[in-house]
């Protein structure tokens, strides 16, 4: 974060924010409610309001965000946000050391050109994609299956493209690999691993 700021309302372990504003880059956060935790490191943080903004995308979450956790991770007990037609669900844990992941994220008509990448790269199209990430912190194992209408890149397009990979520490196995164009159909199956020399 560049820089935070907040008018907050400390009590008996919970405080509570009216808002909580955070700046990276030219992206800003604001976040609306009010956190609260134990002497077991048991926290939990519900939000009436959350938004993400910069100049190519404007992220609302539905309320009521609810995230939590413990010493073993992050639990996204409610994380729903649309920017327009797009949107994301979160949930599950994200781990922390010592802990385990069991997380999903989905995404739905997603504007490809509005995902926070350089505007050069000249991005487009409109995809759905899903996430899941499970196993041990520091070697986990994950899946991504997306797919997208008119996909654009530096400015090309293409009819669709429809991608499933999967991985895990040094490994990448790309499952498929599917671009159209002018309604034919390229797969490209192979797999990537590396012993974690180099």
């Amino acid at each position: 974060l560049d820089s935070a700021n907040a008018s907050l309302h400390l009590g008996d372990q919970n405080v509570r924010f009216f808002p909580l504003r955070a700046l990276a880059g030219d992206t800003t956060f604001v976040l609306q409610g009010g956190a609260q935790w134990d002497r077991t490191q048991h926290w939990s943080m519900t939000c009436t309001s959350v938004t993400g903004t910069s100049d190519q995308f404007a992220w609302a979450a539905e309320p009521p965000f609810v995230i939590s956790g413990d010493r073993e991770g992050t639990l996204f007990d409610r994380v729903v946000a649309n920017d327009g037609a797009a949107h994301l669900e979160a949930k599950g844990r994200w781990a922390a050391p010592g802990g385990f992941y069991d997380f999903m994220m989905r995404a739905t008509r997603l504007d490809l050109g509005r995902v926070g990448m350089p505007l050069d790269w000249g991005m487009g199209g409109e995809g759905d994609g899903l996430l899941v990430v499970n196993g041990r912190y520091g070697n986990p194992s994950w899946t991504f299956e997306g797919r997208a209408s008119r996909p654009q890149f530096a400015w090309h397009a293409a009819d669709s493209l429809q991608l499933s990979l999967a991985g895990r520490m040094h490994e990448l196995d790309v499952r498929r690999f599917g671009y159209f164009l002018d309604g034919g159909d390229n797969p490209v199956p192979f797999e990537v691993a590396t012993d974690g020399a180099t």
